[in-house]
């Protein structure tokens, strides 16, 4: 299909009338923007393409690709004998596995930041040092063993990258509280008393009177929300289900291409203008 062809197939699944817009009159944009149930079903078709797509085009190739991975081949065999198992695959796809490592491991820097002039230097070679840490800190080899294994077996390996908020807690311990602070410790929601004690101790007030006054010590817990970047292989789970496996299944790499370029052009539309264009950052990876 050509590319002219392919877009105009988008822009018609996607209800986009560019001819509307170019007879429009000047005061008219001729985009008009879609309801959120609207897009919903847009991207509810979409998601029921690639998925019929996927059990209908390659889900048995996989499901063969992985049988024979395992060791099982279509020879029949008698009842009561052996049956044959072959490891041919299973053999092949690891003996490629580690050249394909190498292609990415075998220098100290996996990803590295080129400045674009002699003020970027230090700021590139920090960027370089920082991504060099998250790589090994989010086991970077293991995710790309999981990602090739499954592009060779399953035709595609996929490597999500996305920031992750968790909740953390914090304990701390205080002594020697008068009534206010500890008031004004608990009063934060964030906060959760595990354990708590009050002493009773003589004291002289501003007129010389003597009170009793308490001092407490508490150990409470604080839940704070933080967040960190994380990488993982999204691995496709291995069925003698077909219908199980195919679910785990996405879409080919041209289909993705085709459905984010629907996803732009709604938000094109939506918008009613072209979006700008960012200028590049000063370190750019390579």
């Amino acid at each position: 299909m050509e590319p002219e062809d392919m877009i105009e197939d988008i822009l018609e699944g996607a209800g986009v009338e560019l001819e509307a817009e170019v007879e429009a009159a000047p005061s008219d944009t001729g985009l008009k923007p879609k309801s959120r149930q609207e897009i919903e079903s847009i991207v509810q078709a979409a998601i029921g393409d690639a998925v019929d797509f996927v059990e209908g085009e390659i889900s048995d190739d996989r499901i063969k690709a992985q049988r024979y991975y395992d060791g099982q081949v279509d020879i029949g065999h008698e009842d009561g004998r052996s049956k044959v198992v072959a490891t041919k695959v299973r053999d092949t796809v690891r003996a490629v596995k580690p050249s394909l490592m190498r292609i990415f491991l075998s220098t100290a820097k996996p990803v590295e930041y080129t400045p674009k002039g002699p003020e970027d230097v230090a700021s590139a070679e920090q960027a370089t040092s920082f991504i060099h840490h998250e790589f090994n800190r989010l086991n970077g080899y293991g995710v790309l063993n999981d990602a090739f294994h499954d592009a060779l077996v399953k035709k595609q390996g996929i490597i999500k990258a996305y920031w992750m908020t968790y909740p953390s807690a914090e304990i701390y311990t205080f002594s020697d509280l008068s009534d206010d602070e500890y008031t004004y410790l608990i009063a934060d929601d964030s906060v959760m008393v595990i354990e708590h004690s009050v002493e009773y101790s003589i004291g002289l007030d501003m007129n010389g009177m003597e009170v009793e006054a308490p001092i407490h010590s508490v150990k409470l817990s604080r839940q704070q929300e933080r967040a960190s970047c994380a990488l993982r292989a999204c691995r496709r789970r291995s069925s003698s289900s077909t219908a199980t496996h195919a679910r785990w299944k996405t879409p080919t790499s041209s289909h993705i291409a085709l459905r984010c370029a629907r996803v732009i052009l709604l938000q094109w539309a939506l918008s009613q203008r072209t979006s700008s264009i960012w200028a590049a950052s000063t370190a750019a990876p390579r």
